[in-house]
């Protein structure tokens, strides 16, 4: 078959192939990229969505008004009336209890219970995550939707958020139609073209080929046939240029040849003059690793502060939390003290002498720590209160009801005792009275709780931070030094990290403290990231033979095989752009390297595991 038949025939499955890939890929991959970027957009939405609902009753939590129902609706109306702004184009979410009642969302659907028979009810009951819906709840006519859901347990509420499912193939169909369009006209474009290209150069290419392999077999000179066919058969200027170029690799290789055992002898000459240079370059060597040395030490330093500078942030939004409570609790306190104080000492100097053991006893009760009620207790405790106070005729029964129950009244005898106390002339006023160092006192108590906290946080972080100027090691305990770490990530493991802990008693480590805690802020948030700050954190601290072992696992994604062998290698990195300079993991590994241990890690779906052992002899240590 000649060659030019063979290079048209080419072009048929050349031409056919792309018109197929376009039409599967288009159709599939298309369609199962758009569906899975939809489930991804939707999880993304529950997320903030829970985020959103979380941080709402965290703040009630921290006044104890999670379970009131007047502050619980205002946080339903809240998280509608902001989460609302965060929906996009087909975009859904929707808070229903557990028995499918509607409690809010963006839906303008208006019945407020889910039908028995509604498939949204159906997919409450399976497993958390992403499914397709057709539900008469989320749309009126029933169109099917993208849905993901999550439990809610503190609330005991079902978060939902969905996408039209006609709303993202649409683009898909979009897409695909015009990728259809495209192919057709460049594959059309490229067969015409194909086949003049075929007709212009094969004739040509056959005259070379020959020329080619006569060169091959030593036949250096011009052929007897032209290489070019005549005018009007294929020749075009690139063809001539090529033929030429085969004319002159004749002649030069004949040239070549001739001067080769000139060039072996000015190459040999050559190699003895680098030969006398290599001494020189061995001592620029030398001095090279020396600076080398001298910036990996800058690295350190400068990978530490760039770690403090990440932290930064979050350290202040976690003070933020203790700093508010102290700020509440204060004005709290004061307004007590300006309101109150005054009118409580004036009661009690003119309280009658023989009540004054009862009134006493009644302060130091407001005082003493309150024995822990669930809600369900006070209640019955306070209607209990309640019904004793009203059948002695008690004015302000409802109020001196809920103040007895601050006060720590038991149920039973204790309570017909006290409602017996409150009809008297001054019984209501002690009472009162009692309430208001009540309040004053607890005021202080979390005045007292967030100072500390905020002082440890404090603490923590000046621990974390401190340089050391001397170059001599101190003893250190690794345990301290890894719980100094996690203080500092507070702000983000309470986010969705279970941190599980596993240490033995093991020997201290003499060491520089700031070198060695630059191992574990890397190794705690390389997993953190892993994860994407949501999983199971575990850290072991255990003696190995003369050593300690630490071991750090994350339950993330692991890392790929093909990255494996270059994870410790400097400035290689798989995060995104602006997250990380590849620098971390290298940096880790020369630290534990000096102080004469060593690092390894496993790694799959899950579990991935970064082992540091290192002695317990004073032999050497980082920095």
């Amino acid at each position: 078959m000649r060659f030019r038949t063979r290079l048209q025939l080419l072009g048929v499955p050349l031409v056919l192939l792309p018109i197929l890939a376009t039409v599967v890929l288009s159709r599939g991959g298309a369609a199962r990229t758009v569906e899975e970027a939809g489930r991804g957009l939707i999880a993304t939405k529950l997320s903030l969505l829970e985020n959103r609902v979380a941080s709402s009753y965290e703040i009630l939590s921290k006044v104890g008004l999670q379970l009131d129902e007047f502050f619980t609706r205002n946080a339903l109306d809240g998280v509608a009336k902001t989460f609302t702004t965060a929906l996009g184009p087909g975009e859904k979410f929707a808070v229903f209890s557990l028995d499918g009642e509607y409690l809010t969302g963006s839906l303008a659907s208006g019945a407020r219970a889910l039908a028995p028979e509604d498939p949204l009810r159906a997919a409450f009951r399976s497993a958390e995550g992403t499914g397709s819906v057709a539900s008469t709840f989320l749309s009126a006519s029933g169109g099917r939707h993208i849905v993901a859901h999550r439990r809610f347990e503190p609330w005991s509420w079902i978060l939902v958020t969905a996408i039209d499912e006609e709303v993202v193939y649409r683009s898909a169909r979009d897409a695909s139609a015009a990728s259809l369009f495209l192919s057709a006209a460049f594959v059309a474009a490229a067969a015409v073209g194909f086949l003049v290209l075929a007709t212009r150069i094969s004739e040509p290419l056959v005259r070379l080929g020959a020329y080619a392999r006569s060169l091959g077999e030593g036949r250096f000179e011009a052929p007897e046939t032209p290489v070019l066919p005549a005018a009007g058969l294929g020749s075009t200027e690139e063809i001539s240029v090529l033929a030429e170029e085969f004319a002159e690799m004749g002649s030069r290789i004949a040239s070549l040849t001739r001067g080769l055992e000139d060039r072996v002898a000015e190459r040999t000459a050559e190699l003895e003059r680098s030969n006398a240079d290599l001494g020189l370059a061995n001592a620029e060597l030398s001095r090279t690793i020396a600076e080398l040395r001298a910036t990996q030490d800058q690295l350190i330093e400068s990978e530490k502060m760039a770690s403090i500078g990440h932290l930064v942030a979050g350290i202040a939004h976690e003070l933020n939390t203790p700093i508010g409570a102290l700020a509440s609790a204060g004005r709290n306190a004061k307004a007590a003290m300006d309101t109150h104080l005054a009118d409580i000492l004036e009661f009690y100097r003119n309280y009658p002498e023989a009540g004054l053991p009862r009134l006493r006893g009644l302060l130091a009760r407001a005082l003493a720590p309150k024995p822990p009620r669930d809600t369900k207790e006070e209640r019955a405790l306070r209607a209990e209160l309640l019904r004793s106070l009203m059948a002695r005729g008690v004015e302000d029964a409802d109020e001196t009801a809920d103040r007895l129950v601050e006060l720590g009244v038991a149920s039973g005898a204790e309570a017909e005792e006290f409602a017996d106390f409150a009809a008297g002339a001054e019984g209501a006023r002690a009472i009162d009275a009692a309430y208001q160092v009540t309040a004053l006192d607890q005021s202080l108590a979390i005045m007292e709780i967030a100072a500390d906290r905020a002082a440890r946080i404090v603490k923590s972080l000046r621990i974390y931070s401190r340089q050391e100027a001397d170059e001599e090691p101190r003893e250190t305990d690794l345990r301290e030094e890894i719980e100094t770490i996690l203080t500092i990530y507070r702000h983000v493991l309470k986010r969705g990290v279970e941190v599980v802990r596993d240490y033995e008693e093991v020997p201290t480590i003499p060491c520089r403290r700031d070198r060695l805690n630059q191992v574990w802020i890397n190794l705690i948030n390389n997993a953190l990231q892993a994860m994407k700050y949501r999983g199971r954190l575990a850290i072991a601290v255990r003696r190995s033979g003369s050593g300690v072992l630490v071991a750090v696992t994350d339950s993330g994604s692991g890392i790929p095989e093909e990255y494996r062998a270059r994870i410790f290698t400097p400035f290689f990195t798989t995060k995104a752009s602006g997250e990380g300079t590849g620098l971390g993991l290298s940096i880790a590994k020369r630290i534990v390297e000096e102080s004469g241990g060593g690092i390894d890690f496993t790694s799959e779906p899950g579990n991935t595991t970064f082992r540091v052992l290192l002695p317990s002899a004073p032999s050497r240590c980082p920095g």
